[in-house]
């Protein structure tokens, strides 16, 4: 503390020598400074805050804008439901609305919360709806948060009991999301979220279940095979999964060449989802004197030759009458052979059993337009396009492939409106924060002016006041204590427009250094009264003992 005195002294100093009104005035000054510094301060910080909830509708809103209040905690609502607040309190602004049981990512409505509160007299029927509610809002709650939807909707049809079974109606449920830009929900996280609600329904089966998007299109997962197209969603997601690829590689290629915005490309595939199996044999002859037998047959015939019988059968040779003879000839005895050989030798046998997968593209058909005047083409810039992208993708003529490059002007109208609002919202952050330094560095000086001014101000006013008080008053001390005489009237500097009369005594100019010692005399006896009192008493106590 007494190494600030030297600080303090000056200051205190200062403070005592100004009149009531200047100390009222620069308690005013300093306030506002501190309330504008306050103010730029929290504007300034509104680039730092995050959103604490979106996408809530009034109600929910409504309710955790009262919490916040309640706890204090600055807010800014903006469009969609979305309410931000200081980074600094995003987790105290969600611990205080924690028992409404919205959490990070609210979802529209009440869950199971709704059963806090003891409901007595209530019906048997508003404890149904209210029970149909809350698994509503508890599903639609698990179903937010999942990274591609931003908020989800549940509708349940949950039919009485009944006593025979096969009138029972079945339970059914409806969906509905709301996406975030730039997601897709593929078709087994549609599958995940038809299972998770079919599990947590009694009675309720997934094809019993519908699941859309805010802009009307079928979520629902659906294994079989579609009405209109003949695939199924998971060829679908497939073939989609390509156009998409395709087009990514060939959007980004064009943009590195011709710059962001100067084309676009679109791709239609057609794949072939049929599985076939095909086996082919392949034999080869080798050189037979090199080729190894594999089968070897032989088969011998051979036949001996015998002499002929004498005589003519007929009747004559039966009834034993004569009959004439002949002298027979003679004949030599041969041998017949025959001999087949069959000889099977190995041959070189190949067996080729293909199976192709189904997905192949059997066409594809792309299409590229770039932002140039139809009137004017570049016809150059056109071929290049041509050629390139006619490489990047692949197109073969020989299955049908289509590519077409066109020239058209680009409806700008809507991006350039994009870009003017981010443009103004851009300039005023940074006009907020230039303000916010301003007032920073510029808060301090002004006070800094404001003091220097309030103290010239009341110095001056102390001087006049001295010099109009009591003219020639003159205090007499010891031998140590110096002279010290107020003038009656400020002194007259003569001039050649005011010279003196003649017999007038002409005022003699006061000593430039009593002047001085008078005024640090009375700076003093404002400042430390005590102990200027103190002083003259002890000259007064001396000048008695002398």
């Amino acid at each position: 503390m007494d190494s600030l005195q030297p600080v303090l002294q000056p200051i205190t100093r200062v403070w005592r020598g100004l009149s009531r009104g200047q100390q009222i005035g620069l308690a005013a000054v300093a306030a506002a400074l501190v309330g504008l510094l306050f103010i730029v301060s929290t504007v300034g910080h509104g680039a730092d805050s995050a959103i604490a909830y979106s996408g809530l509708s009034n109600d929910d809103e409504a309710a955790i804008v009262q919490k916040l209040k309640d706890a204090k905690i600055p807010y800014e609502l903006q469009d969609g439901g979305t309410i931000r607040v200081p980074s600094g309190q995003l987790q105290e602004a969600r611990l205080a609305t924690a028992g409404m049981g919205l959490g990070g990512k609210p979802a529209a409505g009440s869950g199971f919360e709704l059963f806090n509160q003891p409901s007595f007299g209530q019906t048997e029927f508003t404890q149904k709806v209210n029970y149909q509610r809350a698994l509503e809002n508890e599903l639609a709650r698990s179903i937010g948060q999942m990274d591609a939807v931003d908020t989800a909707r549940v509708h349940l049809v949950m039919p009485e009991q009944t006593l025979f079974a096969s009138q029972q109606q079945p339970t059914t449920a409806s969906v509905m999301l709301k996406l975030k830009p730039g997601k897709h929900l593929d078709s087994a996280q549609s599958r995940s979220i038809s299972n998770m609600v079919a599990g947590s329904v009694q009675g309720l089966k997934p094809q019993n279940l519908t699941i859309v998007d805010i802009n009307g299109n079928t979520l629902t997962p659906d294994d079989g095979v579609g009405s209109t197209t003949g695939l199924s969603s998971k060829q679908l997601e497939t073939q989609r999964g390509y156009e998409s690829t395709t087009e990514h590689n060939l959007q980004a290629m064009l943009d590195n060449v011709l710059g962001p915005g100067k084309a676009t490309v679109r791709v239609a595939a057609v794949m072939n989802w049929d599985q076939i199996e095909q086996t082919d044999e392949t034999y080869t002859p080798g050189d037979p004197t090199k080729t190894p037998v594999l089968t070897n047959h032989a088969i011998t015939e051979t036949s001996n030759g015998g002499a002929a019988v004498g005589g003519v059968p007929g009747a004559a040779s039966n009834n034993g009458s004569a009959v004439p003879t002949y002298q027979g000839g003679t004949t030599g005895s041969g041998t017949t052979s025959k001999t087949d050989t069959e000889t099977t030798y190995q041959l070189n046998k190949t067996v080729q059993k293909t199976v192709r997968a189904p997905g192949a593209v059997t066409r594809l058909s792309v299409s590229v337009m770039l932002d140039d005047d139809p009137a004017n083409p570049n016809a150059a810039l056109l071929q290049s396009v041509q050629t390139a992208v006619n490489a990047a993708a692949g197109i073969d003529p020989n299955r049908g492939d289509v590519l077409t490059v066109t020239s058209l002007p680009f409806n700008r109208q809507e991006l350039l409106t994009a870009q003017a609002a981010m443009d103004e919202a851009a300039k005023k952050e940074q006009l907020t924060n230039y303000l916010h330094l301003a007032a920073l560095a510029l808060g301090p000086l002004l006070m800094l002016v404001i003091l220097f001014l309030l103290f010239r101000r009341g110095r001056k006013k102390g001087e006049t006041t001295a010099t109009t008080a009591g003219a020639g008053e003159v205090t007499q001390a010891g031998p140590n204590v110096v002279e010290v005489a107020e003038p009656a009237a400020p002194i007259a500097v003569p001039t050649r427009q005011n010279k003196p009369g003649p017999g007038v005594a002409q005022p003699i100019a006061e000593d430039p250094q009593k002047v001085y010692i008078r005024e640090q005399i009375q700076l003093l006896g404002k400042s430390n009264p005590a102990t200027v009192a103190q002083l003259i008493q002890t000259w007064m106590d001396e000048d008695r003992r002398n």
